[in-house]
């Protein structure tokens, strides 16, 4: 962990950055305990990009699958919103994060997702578990298996045994938002109220606060 964080504080703040939230499921007993193996339902990006005079824009977005959708749609979705610089903020690990993109990344499609599974360690800044104190991620049911123990079990996500889709959505974002609100406080100087960091969080605060939503300390 202490090794984690002393990476995270060399790396420093980056006044532009982009958070991920990553929602996979369960589809087959046999993938329960196998986390990397489970398809993708979901997922949301927090883009935070400086203004003129010193603020912070904000704009979150989330996309969850609904009928006839199939996880390598997520893909699609990313891939335009996925800024091609700067820090990825997020607390899934670095193995699982690159594994579940990897699962639906195509090279000819995906040019912005593919560089990143390819060479992840310049942009992520994974958040250590012990960091997020009190903050849970959500989690999804398990989908019946519907393979019938074939010798290739492709996995089948029927939209009625899915998590409500606005609902996912919303999880999401709230969980991208915390993220990266634990990321910036690493570098928010506490006696210091004119640190970036510390601007974009009040910010961030403030943005929550006009939705309504719980505050993140």
């Amino acid at each position: 962990m202490f090794t984690d964080l002393l990476r995270l504080e060399a790396q420093g703040f980056s006044r532009a950055s982009t958070a991920i939230a990553l929602r996979s499921v369960a589809t087959c007993p046999n993938l329960f305990f196998r986390p990397l193996s489970r398809p993708m339902i979901g997922v949301a990006l927090l883009s935070v990009v400086p203004e003129a005079g010193g603020g912070f824009h904000f704009h979150a977005q989330a996309t969850a699958l609904r009928e006839g959708a199939l996880p390598a749609t997520l893909a699609d979705w990313i891939e335009p919103r996925l800024p091609a610089t700067g820090p990825l903020v997020s607390w899934e690990t670095d193995d699982t994060l690159v594994t579940k993109l990897r699962g639906i990344v195509d090279t000819d499609r995906h040019p912005r997702l593919a560089a990143l599974v390819a060479d992840p360690g310049e942009r992520l800044r994974v958040l250590p578990h012990a960091v997020m104190g009190r903050h849970r991620r959500g989690t999804a049911p398990g989908v019946p298996c519907f393979c019938r123990c074939a010798a290739e079990c492709r996995p089948e996500l029927p939209a009625c045994f899915l998590p409500d889709p606005a609902q996912t959505e919303c999880e999401l974002v709230d969980e991208a938002e915390t993220a990266w609100a634990m990321w910036a406080d690493l570098h928010a100087a506490f006696d210091d109220h004119a640190h970036p960091a510390r601007i974009a969080l009040r910010g961030l605060a403030e943005r929550r606060r006009a939705r309504g939503d719980t505050p993140l300390r």
